[in-house]
């Protein structure tokens, strides 16, 4: 082949190389990469609104004119050569062919691209820019309304979607606590197993321009009532006010209903019905005999239903034991219990019972083994006469067992009844830890045998005091003597058979 023939065959692939060239293709890139023909680099500018960019574009080949044109982001903004070609305001080209654009705006981010359009058959040399207008980011919320509604257990999907240059990061916080999340997302799905896990999600966006952008979606989950009250038992006594108080959540919001003794309360002049926020009270004036009994507060909405029951009772709340060892005076065979007690109606009498104490029996597959040697000794402790409503008294066991420690329940009654038994105390006598002396059972205890009004069980020995013996106690060794050697006195009893006996001597 001569010299001749292979420049042709040169020229003719150069031709078809200059024909395969456009967007996407693969000589394309190589010569939009190509930088050797240019004295400039490629730039990224990052600029705030209303900063002036430069863009450069200079060739080897000063002094050549060249056929110069810019395009941005695949269009053609500005051509030397080409008068059709309509400039954009705040862009213009330089003699050096670099490109300035001035009073940059968010809109003018974007690629550059200076674009040297050669005789055939060289094809077009390219270099690429960039600018980017840095601004503060803004925010809004999938859903846009910012509100979404579900039902409980069911899926939440809520988002906030940022713009702003550099793209945003997105943290989110619920009531003001913020999200302790494994990364930063714009979007939160979860189950709803909670109704706690309503209220307002907020969601921030971050660049490092200016301010932070904010924005929150009201989740509500649908779910029944809640109730609850914080007395379940309320002590009161006739012509006195009382109140009775239910807090209910729900969402919808529920309706109220107040019940007595399963019959639906009646508003009036003297029993009023008054909510405020999640409080639902109902407030009797001049308590009758007949507003005595069970109260039940029952809240309802579309999606369920929820109640609790309340007892307005004039009997005596439930006596507190006092832990005090310079009043308790413990020594080696006594023990000074000292309890309180709430009642706007006098005392008449106590039932305290005690034992030494033991531990839990041991369980056999789930099941506690009966200590058949469970004896509790009780006594009877008349009430002494007091305005009240707190109500102070004591007593002094005697003949206990040297370093034991021992436990003990107290209940009261009024002219309404027995009270509820109080918490398990636990005592020691002298020479043990005393720290042990303190209620640790708060649990009420379930004793059915203190509930016998006959009194006949034989896990218990009674011991009825009467005034004059409050100090005295006969020890656990003398309870276990017959029936007819226990003291059944009470201080009426004691009186009346003081009168027989003056009666008798003045016959």
């Amino acid at each position: 082949m001569d010299k001749f023939s292979v420049i042709w065959t040169v020229l003719s692939l150069l031709m078809l190389l200059s024909d395969l060239e456009g967007p996407g293709n693969l000589v394309s890139c190589e010569l939009e990469t190509n930088t050797r023909d240019f004295k400039s680099i490629p730039t990224t500018v990052k600029s705030f609104e209303n900063d002036t960019v430069l863009l450069p574009c200079h060739l080897d080949n000063a002094g050549i004119d060249y056929r110069v044109r810019w395009l941005k982001d695949g269009k053609v903004i500005v051509d030397n050569s080409d008068l059709n070609v309509t400039t954009p305001e705040r862009v213009r080209m330089y003699l050096n062919y670099s490109l300035e654009v001035t009073r940059v705006q968010p809109r003018d981010t974007g690629k550059y691209i200076c674009e040297v359009i050669r005789a055939e058959p060289w094809s077009p040399l390219r270099q690429v820019h960039a600018i980017e207008v840095l601004y503060p980011p803004s925010v809004i919320t999938i859903p846009e309304i910012g509100i979404i509604e579900v039902k409980l257990d069911d899926e939440v999907d809520i988002a906030c979607k940022g713009t702003g240059i550099p793209t945003p990061i997105i943290n989110w916080s619920h009531k003001g606590e913020p999200l302790e999340l494994l990364t930063h997302r714009p979007r939160l799905k979860f189950k709803a197993s909670s109704r706690h896990l309503a209220g307002h999600y907020e969601c921030m966006a971050i660049n490092g321009v200016g301010e932070p952008a904010r924005a929150s979606i009201q989740v509500i989950i649908l779910h029944p009532p809640e109730v609850e009250t914080i007395t379940p038992w309320v002590h009161t006594d006739l012509t006195l006010r009382s109140q009775l108080e239910c807090h209910v959540v729900a969402s919808p919001p529920a309706t109220i209903h107040w019940f007595h003794n399963q019959s639906p309360v009646i508003s009036n002049n003297r029993i009023v019905k008054h909510m405020k926020g999640d409080s639902n009270l109902l407030l009797i004036k001049h308590v009758q005999a007949a507003d005595l009994g069970l109260y039940t507060c029952k809240a309802e909405n579309r999606i369920g239903m929820a109640e609790i029951r309340m007892q307005l009772s004039g009997v005596a709340n439930i006596a507190i034991f006092k832990t005090d060892i310079s009043k308790n005076h413990p020594t080696q065979t006594t023990f000074t219990l000292i309890w309180e007690v709430e009642s706007y109606s006098p005392i008449i009498e106590y039932n305290l019972w005690f034992r030494p104490y033991k531990p839990k029996p041991p369980q056999r597959d789930g099941v506690f083994i009966k200590d058949n040697d469970d004896t509790w000794t009780k006594m009877t402790i008349p009430g002494e006469f007091s305005e009240g409503p707190m109500h102070t008294a004591s007593y002094v066991l005697r003949g206990l067992t040297p370093s034991t420690v021992y436990e003990a329940i107290i209940t009261s009654r009024n002219r309404f009844g027995w009270s509820k038994p109080s918490s398990i105390l636990h005592f020691a006598t002298d020479n043990v830890v005393m720290d042990e002396l303190k209620s640790t059972e708060q649990t009420r205890p379930v004793l059915e045998d203190i509930y016998n009004e006959e009194y006949t069980s034989k896990n218990f020995s009674s011991v009825y005091a009467t005034s004059e013996q409050i100090h005295d106690h006969i020890s656990p060794s003398q309870s276990t003597r017959s029936n007819a050697e226990k003291v059944f006195i009470s201080s009426g009893l004691f009186a009346l058979l003081l009168l027989s006996n003056i009666c008798f001597t003045l016959m």
